[in-house]
């Protein structure tokens, strides 16, 4: 039997008869047997299933050490050889046992084994020119989804043939549209290009196939149906890629707009004239409407661009309402065809030949003039039109056009009072194959439209939702009913959704969609732009102007907080439940109110089942008060959320926004391979937004992996496109893998750049890099010139203290903790105040005084300390965060080490312990205490710990080279020379020009007693 597969063979899916296994690596990865079973004993061990396909796709053998570090790599060399020979060993029992040869050093796969690979089979087909069998090989990406934890071998190497194989895919699907387009095989022409667009969205030549086969019958309906895929070809280039289509497949779009006006008479469709033109090979140099693509039959070139010109939809549909005002009988003649014309491509568009499984097809059926009003008579299908354009501007929906409506209304016999009735709206509806009818009645008074609306199911006849809507502007009107119809059909939705979005417009509705999923994905900028639009759109959606002041305050944006607090107070009575009660969580979350918190949070959760946000806001509530195993439970939770079912706008994807979550639990409470492995699961969720890689470089950077966390951080940046958070964390992980250098220039790079955000940011990165070195004196003045220049930086004035502390000012450093300590009373993003010692007030006032007992300790003065410690347990139960409720203890285990009590001062440190990489002050005071009690390696493993934070928050205080000292004196007190060796070359190499405050701990690596070079921790 043929080996691999690199032979051709007529079975459709490349398996010869009788033949053995199949190695399916295209969409996925799997094992087949003969009868087409997936091979159970292979099946649940990934990584030796991917070792096969890594031998499988070879063109010679592997060395056996390429094999244990590209699978095995983070364990040390016996067992990762013994872990080879195992997975080679299993290998030959599920393939038989010649099907490895193992010479000496290396391995590979023989001649005579039993197996075809469909990546080969594709390989081959595409060698041959076979380019139809090609494409039906093609299952997906190469090996999608699949990863080898800490492997960075295997992941350049998947993504080097993943990449290969999709160029193959992408020349095999041009070669076959050309076929196709000679052949007039316009079908499957159409399947290929929407596979080739898949994999390579930005194709000139795809997007001009796919609407070229899209229009070639020659029908209106055949064109209408190819604005659709460029209408919805457009929408994902602006969302995905932030462009535009190319200006040749716009040309062949504003064409065919051209004809469909030109080529329709009345409501009567006509097959366009044919011309006779024989189709070309794609030629990219070309500017005719087809350039790239072969030309069906009948279309003539486009008209000039200045003919094809666009105008903005809803100032088209404002300037010829104003019209419609002036002669609105005239308008009733015209009726939907001239009516909103900058709106008519969309409202006139006929559903898609096939709509998309689980949107319902609406038709705005019956809109009645309730009263006989003559002056609202033009309403009757002016409104129909309106709503219809409305609808189609949103994915979730599929919208019947107006115009098949009303030809099939024309056909029916009106009641006896000469009006349709709600039986024969839906008869309408019917015969138009909607799913949904939606009809409704209008009335005016004092100025006032008032419309009454129900949206039925067409199958059953039950009325889904019944609604009023009222305004002084028509267009308001329309836009509420579409708001009202999206959300029903949201509601309906089995997976995740978004519960009580209040607006009137449309728009806003998307914006404030598309803001949550660039929340979720990284996009900070995006998220911000996004919300903006929104509040642009509607000034008195609540949700969008919440949302936006979070953000604000969480950027330290404190700008836009006024404007937008006015916002909020003017629209408060237009708050929806899920609005008020967010707030009212929002509210006892931060005022402390701990049970009632989690109660309102799973109350958020039981009557939102739908709304990834409130497990995200349950899940928020349990990690702040350090409930790990419940929080664990809610993101288990939002995972079983259907990710792809929220379709308004391109909604949250809840199963990402869980992963991340768990991520992080994962990271605080000290399962660094589980936080890992949630983060990877991001990845492979969605490989191309910047938070999934940024998750992922937090992970590893946690597990102190620095150079696959810097690689995953770079791709973070670049997805992207900049940013200074992104370029933060880079810079912090410099820091933490002690390349102190690389951070110095990385930070007078960005003080070059322009933007206040890369000004800011290089300050701190400059002073944590100093801090590092000991030179705190230096670091002192760079905190005092970011605080005067950005007034979002006023936090390191902690940092400032603790500095000054070091140097010997403690009362320079309890001045800026008290003045920190009692801050002004502040204000929710509602706008509702707070008592100082309530949430964010009791916050404060516990972490700056827990740093200024640290400050203090090293004075003596136990009564003071005893004071403090008192004040933060009692205000502490006033704060939102569980560490706060700790760090009483971390202050009393500072008055055990005062009075020598060490056994008693472990046991404090421990308490004080959030998570097991929290405050790394209490990480480092532990290990003081657990070497003067002799236990050095306890002492080794909470240091550890603290190595895992990255330099900011709680993590910032224990600089990394202090940290290294003491690691120095526990390797030394464990008997172990060389490790002392290593970290002692760490600190005496970072304070070689240190303040000699800072140099003179340096007498502790030589000292002999242990106690001695502790006794700088106090």
């Amino acid at each position: 039997m043929s080996v691999r597969g690199r032979g051709a063979t007529d079975h459709p899916l490349g398996i010869e008869e009788g033949g053995g296994f199949r190695l399916i690596t295209l969409g996925r990865l799997a094992l087949l047997a003969q009868g087409g079973e997936a091979d159970e004993s292979l099946g649940k061990r990934r990584r030796k299933l991917a070792l096969l396909a890594v031998l499988a796709m070879a063109s010679r053998p592997y060395s056996r050490d390429v094999l244990a570090d590209m699978f095995w790599g983070e364990e040390d060399d016996e067992r990762a050889r013994h872990s080879l020979s195992d997975a080679l060993s299993h290998l030959r029992r599920t393939l038989g046992r010649e099907a490895i040869t193992s010479r000496q050093a290396e391995v590979g796969l023989t001649r005579e084994i039993a197996l075809r690979v469909d990546a080969l089979d594709f390989a081959a087909a595409c060698k041959a020119g076979d380019h139809a069998r090609a494409i039906a090989l093609y299952g997906g990406p190469f090996l999608d989804g699949v990863y080898v934890e800490a492997s960075r071998r295997f992941e350049e190497w998947i993504a080097s043939e993943r990449r290969r194989l999709a160029d193959l895919f992408v020349h095999a699907c041009r070669e076959r549209c050309i076929e196709l387009a000679r052949a007039r095989g316009w079908s499957e022409c159409h399947a290929v290009a929407q596979r080739w667009l898949t994999t390579s969205p930005l194709s000139v030549d795809a997007a001009l196939y796919l609407i070229n086969a899209s229009k070639a019958s020659g029908t209106r309906e055949s064109a209408v149906a190819a604005l659709n895929e460029y209408d919805a070809l457009a929408a994902l280039l602006a969302r995905d890629y932030e462009s535009k289509p190319d200006g040749r497949v716009t040309a062949l779009a504003a064409a065919l707009r051209a004809r469909i006006e030109s080529g329709v008479a009345g409501d009567v469709e006509r097959p366009f004239p044919r011309a006779q033109s024989e189709p070309r090979q794609p030629d990219d140099s070309s500017g005719t409407i087809a350039a790239g693509s072969a030309v069906p039959d009948g279309f003539a070139a486009p008209p000039s661009p200045r003919a094809s010109r666009d105008r903005p939809a809803h100032s088209a549909r404002r300037r010829t309402l104003a019209a419609v005002a002036a002669a609105a009988a005239s308008l009733v003649l015209l009726g939907a065809g001239t009516f909103l014309a900058g709106r008519r491509a969309a409202a006139d568009s006929p559903p898609r030949a096939a709509a998309v499984a689980g949107r319902p097809v609406v038709a705005v059926t019956l809109v009645q003039n309730v009263r006989g009003d003559s002056s609202l008579t033009w309403l009757q299908d002016g409104l129909k039109q309106m709503i219809s354009a409305d609808l189609s501007r949103s994915p979730a929906v599929e919208v019947v056009a107006p115009s098949r409506v009303r030809d099939v209304a024309a056909r029916m016999e009106p009641g006896d009072e000469g009006q349709l009735s709600t039986l024969d709206a839906m008869r309408i509806a019917r015969g138009v194959g909607a799913t949904w009818a939606v009809t409704g009645g209008i009335t005016r008074g004092d100025g006032v439209y008032v419309m009454d609306a129900g949206v039925r199911d067409v199958a059953t006849g039950r009325l889904l939702r019944l609604f009023t809507v009222t305004g002084t502007d028509i267009l308001a009107v329309a836009d509420q009913v579409s708001s009202r119809i999206l959300a029903t059909a949201e509601s309906g939705k089995p997976g995740p959704r978004l519960s009580d979005i209040e607006t009137a417009n449309v728009g806003a509705y998307q914006h404030f969609v598309r803001s949550i999923q660039a929340g979720y994905e990284g996009r900070f900028a995006d998220q911000v732009r996004e919300l903006d639009d929104a509040i642009a759109a509607d000034s008195g959606f609540v949700s969008a102007i919440v949302a936006r002041l979070r953000v604000a305050r969480v950027q330290g944006d404190e700008s836009v907080v006024p404007r937008l607090t006015r916002l909020f107070d003017a629209a408060r009575g237009r708050a929806s439940d899920w609005d008020i009660a967010v707030q009212e969580l929002y509210t006892a979350f931060h005022d402390g109110e701990r049970r009632r918190s989690e109660r309102l949070a799973r109350a958020l959760v039981s009557d939102h089942p739908h709304d990834p946000r409130a497990y995200d806001w349950l899940a928020r509530v349990y990690m702040s008060h350090g409930e790990w195993d419940a929080a664990d439970t809610v993101f288990q939770r939002e995972l079983s959320l259907d990710s792809l079912a929220l379709s308004a706008g391109n909604g949250p994807c809840a199963s990402c926004a869980a992963l991340a979550g768990l991520s992080w639990l994962r990271l605080y409470s000290g399962q660094l391979p589980a936080g890992e492995r949630a983060a990877r699961r991001w990845v492979a969720l969605q490989p191309d937004v910047p938070a999934s890689w940024s998750m992922l470089s937090t992970a590893l950077a946690y597990a102190g992996r620095y150079d696959s966390a810097i690689v995953a951080g770079r791709r973070a940046e670049l997805l992207a496109q900049g940013g200074a958070a992104y370029e933060m964390r880079l810079g912090r992980i410099l820091v933490m893998e002690r390349r102190f250098y690389a951070a110095d220039s990385a930070a007078a790079a960005w003080s070059t750049r322009p933007g206040d955000d890369f000004h800011a940011d290089a300050l701190e990165l400059r002073e944590i890099v100093l801090r590092e070195r000991g030179r705190l004196r230096a670091a002192d003045r760079v905190i005092a010139e970011a605080v005067a220049h950005y007034p979002e930086a006023a936090s390191l004035s902690l940092t400032r203290a603790n500095d000054l502390a070091r140097l010997g000012d403690v009362h320079g450093a309890v001045r800026i903790y008290e003045t920190g300590s009692h801050p002004r009373p502040v204000q929710s993003a509602e706008s509702v105040p707070l008592a100082p010692l309530h949430g964010d007030g009791a916050r404060a006032f516990c972490w700056a005084h827990a740093l200024e007992a640290d400050a203090l300790a090293a004075r003596g003065d136990t009564t003071h300390l005893r004071a403090l410690a008192d004040s933060i347990e009692v205000v502490s139960m006033r704060s939102y965060y569980g560490r706060d409720w700790r760090l009483a203890h971390h202050v009393r285990g500072l008055i055990a080490m005062r009075s020598g009590r060490y056994a008693d001062a472990a046991r404090e440190f421990r308490q004080a312990m959030w998570g097991a990489n929290g405050w790394t002050m209490t990480n480092e005071r532990l290990a003081i205490a657990e070497l003067r009690l002799g236990r050095a390696d306890e002492a080794i493993a909470a240091l550890r710990q603290a190595y895992e934070a990255p330099p900011d928050a709680m993590g910032r205080y224990a600089v990394r080279s202090e940290l290294d000292l003491y690691m120095a004196l526990a390797f030394r007190a464990e008997g172990k020379p060389d490790s002392s060796t290593v970290y002692t070359g760490y600190v005496r190499h970072a304070w070689a020009h240190a303040d000699p405050e800072v140099k003179a701990k340096l007498r502790a690596l030589t000292s002999s007693a242990t106690s001695s070079a502790t006794s700088s921790g106090g």
